[in-house]
């Protein structure tokens, strides 16, 4: 017998959109029919999200998660990024080792700042470049399973929704550092976020990465 759950069963509304009937009939009676549609989204997303965790840990096995990450952040950060924001940005205390190999693969160089060793500047070379054309397009390859049967103008919507959402997510962060004041970053969970900040730092859930 397969550990394989069923299906979710599918239905459409009056709007042809697919909804669970499952899943609403199960909350509707607690939350009312207007308050429904939100959470019965957060709900399919998060039976959506192993799947696309899975699908994400499949496009780094060629080169190594770290390594990718840190390549794509330096591409979207072309004048130059410092040594400290890319640690941050990818959650490493020590960072020096993944720098040291990308050195010595020839897919970042490292300036020093004026005022020494804590402004250097890290950036990605044309090898490292074609790296993260390749992982894109391999990506794009890829997607076609996830949004078969998917409309463009459905995917821009979609698209819409998850950035605002991450928006609302920031805003709400924000409203949180104004609370509190500043000084060394801390670890922490309120309300469900991650706290990990410092002041001087974007919040986390604006990184590419969506921590």
């Amino acid at each position: 017998m397969s550990d394989r759950p069923a299906a979710i069963q599918l239905a459409q509304d009056g709007d042809d959109l697919l909804y669970a009937p499952g899943i609403r009939e199960f909350i509707e009676p607690s939350l009312g029919a207007d308050r429904v549609t939100a959470y019965e989204t957060l709900m399919v997303m998060a039976l959506l999200w192993p799947a696309l965790r899975a699908f994400g840990a499949a496009r780094w096995d060629r080169y190594g998660s770290d390594q990718l990450k840190a390549l794509i952040e330096l591409r979207r950060h072309r004048e130059g990024m410092p040594v400290d924001d890319l640690s941050y940005v990818l959650d490493l205390d020590d960072v020096e080792s993944l720098l040291d190999e990308l050195v010595r693969l020839g897919r970042l160089t490292r300036s020093t700042g004026p005022t020494g060793d804590q402004t250097r500047c890290l950036r990605i070379t044309e090898r490292a470049e074609r790296i993260v054309d390749e992982y894109l397009e391999r990506m794009a390859d890829q997607q076609a399973l996830l949004f078969d049967s998917v409309a463009p103008d459905r995917l821009a919507l979609l698209r819409h929704v998850c950035l605002r959402m991450d928006s609302n997510v920031e805003a709400r962060f924000k409203r949180q550092m104004r609370e509190v004041s500043g000084g060394p970053r801390s670890t922490g969970t309120s309300a469900g976020l991650n706290t990990k900040w410092t002041c001087s730092t974007t919040p986390p859930c604006a990184s590419f990465w969506g921590r």
